[in-house]
């Protein structure tokens, strides 16, 4: 009895131990990518993420090839060179370069104060997840081992929560899952989800591939790049100042017929009617809070007031599911009405106020402004 007593303990004790160098390899390796990351001079990786959006049931894909390198005398201030559908995005420190090839244009974004950080330099997606994030990453905890793309890999998650900016009824929850490659101690992917109540609304997976840790930094070479370009070279600033909508205020629209969410055809100008359509699209920010006053409001607009909302991006079918749930009940259009393309809409939520000629009377941005000028005051 003795003996089977000291068997037993034997493999609880063994239990024990595997457990423990299990917890404490995951540590390690977590502690090892970090290191690699931190003492790296640059790194260079190709980038690959897909969007899943479920809240309008739509995907997106995009890719690049990224080189993140320390400055020239600087340990702090990081440089990017990216590779991007053909184009290419240059931050050297003190100036942020767009070289658009196919357009044969040159943007240059004078960057007067150089803030101290990677993520600064851009909006776009290939630098909202970026390898060097998981070196600022705290309270991370480990979730399980997994196998993805026959990687082992070990995962890892932060996670926060707060009341939803749109719905105040409703807790919004982000996991942030970073996920290490256990065999080569390397960052293979990092994936954010967004939940609300029990919903998963969106879903952004990135993954590292061929991750490269440089002891050397990175020569930008920005005047040699371009000096040999016969590109137009402009301003950011230049370049917005000459942007317009291709309808302006006093013009009159010819196309006034449009396909609704619901496959009908639709005249938008009405005798005697003001017309207010809202171009949008699901996920916006500024437009779900305006669709929150609206609906505050029962969508109650004066009776001389004819108010649309069109999409450029979400379709009809999926359109009208999102709007039944703002308690929309008023005509909409889907990206099939290319409506959007007719107007050139670029910012989002715009307001375009139309006469019962269909005339332009206004250009509006303000939410607040359409309240107060055309719905009934409770």
């Amino acid at each position: 009895m003795a003996k089977y007593s000291f068997l037993f303990l034997l493999i609880v004790l063994s239990i024990i131990l595997i457990s423990c160098n299990k917890e404490l390899s995951h540590d390690d390796s977590l502690k090892k990518v970090i290191q690699k990351l931190q003492e790296a001079e640059s790194i260079a990786y190709d980038y690959n993420s897909k969007w899943d959006n479920r809240f309008n049931k739509t995907v997106f894909r995009d890719s690049a090839h990224l080189m993140i390198s320390r400055l020239e005398n600087s340990d702090t201030c990081y440089g990017v060179h990216v590779l991007s559908r053909g184009d290419e995005y240059i931050f050297s420190g003190s100036s942020y370069l767009e070289i658009l090839h196919e357009e044969k244009k040159i943007l240059n974004y004078e960057v007067i104060d150089v803030v101290e950080g990677y993520n600064d330099i851009s909006s776009s997606s290939f630098m909202m997840n970026i390898p060097l994030d998981i070196v600022e990453s705290d309270s991370l905890h480990y979730v399980g081992d997994t196998l993805i793309d026959n990687f082992r890999l070990a995962q890892f998650r932060y996670t926060s929560s707060n009341v939803s900016v749109v719905d105040s009824s409703a807790i919004m929850t982000y996991h942030t899952d970073h996920y290490i490659d256990i065999d080569a101690s390397v960052y293979n992917r990092v994936e954010l989800t967004s939940i609300k109540g029990k919903d998963t609304l969106q879903v952004i997976t990135t993954k590292f591939e061929n991750l490269r840790h440089n002891d050397a930094k990175y020569g930008f070479d920005v005047i040699d790049r371009i000096s040999n370009l016969d590109y137009k070279l402009t301003t950011k600033k230049d370049e917005d100042e000459s942007k317009n909508f291709k309808i302006e205020v006093g013009d009159q629209i010819a196309q006034r017929n449009f396909q609704n969410a619901e496959g009908q055809i639709v005249d938008i100008i009405n005798s005697n009617r003001t017309s207010v359509v809202m171009f949008s699209f699901i996920g916006c920010g500024g437009c779900e809070r305006a669709l929150l006053e609206f609906n505050k409001k029962a969508f109650d607009f004066i009776p001389s007031v004819d108010f649309y909302y069109s999409s450029p991006v979400d379709r009809s079918e999926v359109l009208k599911t999102y709007l039944e749930k703002k308690n929309y009940n008023l005509d909409s259009f889907g990206k099939e009405s290319n409506m959007n393309d007719y107007f050139g809409i670029y910012s989002y939520p715009t307001f375009i106020v139309l006469n019962d000629n269909g005339v332009v009377e206004r250009i509006e941005w303000d939410y607040d402004v359409i309240i107060d000028l055309y719905m009934k005051v409770n």
